[in-house]
């Protein structure tokens, strides 16, 4: 199975703001391109989170992925009317080996540093598509929060977008 980390992040590496906010993507949103998002939302059949990234993703409005499963990594109790929510506590690595058991293809890693950097030093994320966004946020939380190793990533494609933003997508080594 494919585990992708698709994600934005500013030129410094920072995925949001300390406080988690994203508002600074919306000078990038809602042109022409949606930098192959919506192609790439279709190629996923399941999405996994921290639970950060699903508070974050609760304030921002209505569910953006429809009825997609999406499993949240956390040890709290979770509410939600969302549909297809699974709240998980079991390690990354369990979960993960069921999901490719039980027939999925592709996983998106919609976000969590610290999610990312669990799933790379467990050797289960395969690609990194980071849209690196034109904007240095100075402070935040990083691309892949305290990894605590060198990974090496091959470079796969990259794509460059008029307004500066430059996609790179990486197979991990």
């Amino acid at each position: 199975m494919d585990l992708i980390y698709y994600v934005a992040a500013s030129l410094d590496g920072c995925v949001a703001t300390p406080d988690g906010g994203v508002d600074w993507l919306d000078e990038f949103n809602g042109g022409d391109d949606d930098y192959g998002y919506s192609e790439f939302l279709g190629s996923v059949d399941v999405l996994l989170m921290g639970s950060l990234t699903w508070r974050r993703a609760l304030e921002l409005g209505d569910w953006a992925w429809g009825d997609k499963p999406c499993i949240v990594f956390t040890r709290q109790e979770l509410e939600s009317d969302i549909p297809n929510l699974i709240v998980e506590s079991r390690s990354p690595r369990v979960v993960v080996e069921e999901l490719a058991r039980s027939g999925h293809q592709r996983a998106w890693l919609v976000g969590g540093g610290r999610l990312a950097a669990a799933l790379l030093q467990e050797d289960l994320l395969t690609d990194l598509i980071i849209s690196s966004m034109p904007v240095l946020l100075g402070a935040g939380i990083p691309l892949a929060h305290a990894l605590g190793e060198v990974r090496s990533l091959s470079l796969e494609d990259t794509r460059c977008y008029s307004n500066g933003v430059v996609q790179s997508h990486y197979r991990v080594d």
